[in-house]
């Protein structure tokens, strides 16, 4: 056996290797100059007639390639036929050597019986990756619902972390005509249930609207009519933690131990909760030392026990609830990463039964690798994409080159299949808006709205954005939309963008980024046609070289005797069948 050092990589785990349905695909790294590569696979246990111990496997062709800026990368979708999967890969180089990658690493070729082969360990139907193909390159906007559309004064209205300004569900469904003309395909609405609070993340009664947003109804009402107009709906579900003022929470208050409900929460003291030293522990308290489990440290939003049985049982019931006998399309799912894996599984398992094209996606704040591989969501919030982005359209923190390369490590986290179902956005509920993160400057506003589209899978945009709201943190990122200022500059970029999205921007597939003066983005769209985004340092014009063949369709370009000038960014298409890398 004779080893190499050459630029060749696998791993056998995500997402490198990702099961969805019954196929796999399987990704390779590898910068040599590559004639042919194959795959040889096939269930690890099935041999061939006369006891001779060698397996049966079949050949594919390795042939789709990604050019990200130095490294190539290949991949493969290969069938998984009986839940088991064995593979090793055969390269061939333009000079004619042949190497073999399998667990052992880059060898010479093996016979059979000294192959260590990777492995896909055995493929349960449930963990099986599959989103509802509804929900590819979909374009959302999310709505914080006390703040969009009320009887009050919007202008007069100064937001803050208390203050109701009044907002309903049936000044919603009364925007809906607006929402058609904007051109997005559903809402997401932040939560909507019984609560204290205007944010309604402290959930105090999952069975029931927030009176204050109106009633089942007025819901009931929203929904018929967004289906009406062909458009979704997405819920929040808060099921990590509740409100301080949940009836079962105040029964362990007033009973311990003995309360039914004691081991729905995570907790450590239960003398200090009910004996005399309980009033420290008023729901208006942030500390450290809790006598229980709560989010982010605030006691008004005590922790659920998310293994427990009847929990689980309790609140997916409560989602089973509004996804079946209102109709839901979707549900967001809050701080994820501190529910435990088996509800996420069970909520899953159990929202599906009630429909299987129900979309799912969790609030992650970094790389979402350990969810997306268990397949307990068809998405994440991309906020490695969003991150990206800012600090090289919005602030400037980032040149041109370091915005390349958290680009090339954004794509290879994840599996191509993913990318569509991801939720890329510029702003929401929990980070400052868009313009005001632009420094008030709409051309860099323009910037990241255009590289979210091109690159993101869904794509978000936040209620009043699209009007040049500005707003910092919170609570100035939660104002009252003012219906009557609109910066028609925004505005109008926003509908030209959204259709793009509808429109052009379906069914991608990214196939090469190069780096140079400019940013060259290569994408392959459905029926054929070659798309070409290019992206410059924020306003400075280059003279494209690159583009003969292709024709500008949007963006900043001005034509010239030379060839076109873009300033900022600019998409470009080429209708052919010719591969371009």
């Amino acid at each position: 056996m004779q080893f190499f050092d050459y630029e060749i990589e696998h791993r056998a785990r995500y997402p490198w290797q990702f099961v969805q349905g019954k196929s796999c695909t399987l990704r390779l790294r590898c910068n040599e100059p590559v004639l042919k590569i194959t795959v040889l696979h096939g269930d690890p246990f099935w041999f061939a007639e006369g006891g001779k111990k060698e397996p049966v496997l079949e050949e594919a062709e390795v042939f789709s390639k990604q050019l990200l800026l130095d490294d190539t990368y290949y991949s493969v979708t290969i069938p998984v036929h009986t839940h088991k999967l064995r593979y090793h890969f055969v390269i061939t180089l333009y000079d004619g050597t042949t190497l073999m990658l399998s667990e052992l690493g880059v060898t010479d070729e093996l016979p059979e019986s000294q192959i260590r082969p990777f492995m896909v360990p055995y493929v349960f139907e449930r963990e099986h990756y599959c989103a509802p193909d509804w929900a590819k390159n979909f374009v959302w906007y999310q709505i914080f619902p006390d703040r969009f559309a009320g009887e009050g004064d919007p202008a007069a209205f100064v937001p803050t972390r208390d203050n109701f300004f009044g907002g309903t569900l049936k000044g919603i469904t009364g925007k809906i005509p607006y929402l058609k003309d904007l051109g997005v395909q559903g809402i997401y609405l932040n939560p909507i249930f019984q609560s204290p609070s205007n944010h309604r993340y402290d959930t105090a009664d999952y069975a029931r609207i927030d009176s204050l947003l109106g009633d089942e109804k007025d819901f009931r009402r929203l929904v018929e009519s967004l289906h009406e107009a062909g458009l979704r709906i997405m819920l929040d579900g808060v099921f990590n933690h509740c409100a301080w003022d949940h009836p079962f929470w105040q029964d362990v208050l007033q009973n311990g131990e003995s309360s039914p409900y004691y081991e729905w929460f995570y907790i450590e003291d239960v003398r200090s909760l009910t004996g005399a030293e309980k009033e420290k522990f008023s729901p208006e308290i942030i500390k450290r030392d809790h006598p229980f489990a709560c989010f982010a440290f605030a006691a008004n939003m005590p922790k659920w026990n998310t293994e427990n049985e009847l929990v689980m049982d309790y609140l997916i019931g409560q989602a089973e609830h509004w996804t079946r006998d209102y109709g839901i399309d979707a549900w967001r799912l809050d701080v994820p990463d501190e529910i435990s894996m088996r509800f996420l599984r069970e909520f899953k398992r159990r929202i599906r039964a009630v429909s299987d094209q129900v979309y799912i996606i969790g609030e992650i704040w970094q790389d979402a690798g350990l969810w997306l591989d268990h397949s307990v969501f068809d998405g994440t919030m991309d906020y490695p994409l969003y991150y990206a982005i800012r600090d090289f359209a919005m602030t400037g923190q980032d040149n041109l080159a370091a915005f390349a390369r958290r680009i090339q490590r954004w794509v290879i986290s994840s599996p191509e299949a993913v990318h569509p179902y991801q939720w890329a956005f510029c702003s929401n509920h929990d980070i400052p808006r868009l313009l005001t993160e632009c420094g008030g400057d709409a051309e860099r506003a323009k910037l990241a709205l255009f590289l979210t589209a091109v690159l993101g899978g869904n794509m978000s945009a936040y209620y009043g954005d699209e009007l040049g709201m500005e707003g910092a943190d919170d609570p100035d990122n939660r104002g009252a939309l003012v219906w009557s200022r609109c910066n028609q500059n925004i505005c109008e970029f926003y509908r030209q963008l959204i259709h793009l999205k509808t429109t052009t921007l379906q069914e991608l597939k990214l196939t090469r980024v190069i780096q140079r003066e400019h940013l060259s983005i290569y994408l392959k769209a459905k029926n054929d046609h070659d798309l070409l985004a290019v992206i410059t340092r924020p306003a400075e014009s280059i003279l494209m070289t690159d583009a003969s063949q292709f024709q500008p369709v949007f963006g900043q370009v001005e034509s010239g005797d030379h060839g076109p000038t873009v300033k900022g960014f600019a998409l470009f298409e080429r209708n052919t069948s010719e591969q371009m890398c």
